[in-house]
């Protein structure tokens, strides 16, 4: 079974090695330690760099809601998925 991927065979929306890292923290700007990680939103997972200190902090990015739906897009081009994929698959979670 391919990493990433829940026993049901469904790309797990957490999944984040399939993400492109930032050249800085998307919290602070600092440029070392960085790390993409994945945050849930009500309007979906995104993915986003941050730095060591920002991740132990628990920041996350602070972006309107128009940036927030950009990148859960972005986040379901990286997990090769749709949004309406994603909607499911975020159900089942809950």
């Amino acid at each position: 079974m391919d990493e990433g991927t829940q026993e049901s065979g469904c790309v797990g929306l957490d999944r984040h090695d399939l993400c492109p890292d930032a050249e800085c923290c998307e919290c602070c700007g600092r440029t070392s330690m960085l790390r993409a990680t994945t945050f849930g939103t009500s309007l979906g997972v995104f993915c986003a760099s941050v730095c060591a200190t920002c991740l132990v902090a628990g920041r996350s990015p602070r972006w309107g809601v128009t940036r927030v739906v950009e990148r859960v897009l972005d986040h379901c081009t990286h997990l090769g998925i749709t949004v309406d994929q994603m909607a499911v698959l975020r159900a089942e979670w809950a």
